[in-house]
């Protein structure tokens, strides 16, 4: 399987606090790399400063095998009112194009 192939991954969690406490970090570009073993750090770019359709953020990587990476990902869907919220982006691959939102992201697999 290619990346460009568009592999994907869904999980859906019921959480018990309150949507504005957990849209606050759902949104937050910077909070993953505090727990992931390979992105390093994130940030908005183009003086974005939070997410908005259109808005860009980066990602640097490293990984022991792989060594050092970059990705630009691009908001692609946002609804930041009411019960159901959306947060959606596509990440850059090698040849600097990318996938459009898929058509129900929330759909089981």
């Amino acid at each position: 399987m290619r990346y460009a192939e568009g592999p994907s991954a869904h999980c859906d969690i019921h959480v018990g606090a309150a949507v504005p406490r957990v849209w606050e970090l759902v949104t937050d570009i910077l909070l993953p790399a505090r727990f992931s073993p390979e992105l390093c750090r994130a940030a908005w770019l183009d003086g974005a400063e939070g997410p908005r359709v259109g808005a860009r953020f980066e990602g640097h990587n490293h990984h022991r095998l792989l060594g050092e990476w970059r990705t630009v990902s691009h908001v692609t869907e946002l609804e930041a009112a009411g019960e159901r919220r959306v947060f959606a982006w596509a990440v850059t691959d090698a040849d600097g194009r990318y996938g459009g939102p898929a058509p129900d992201p929330a759909r089981p697999m």
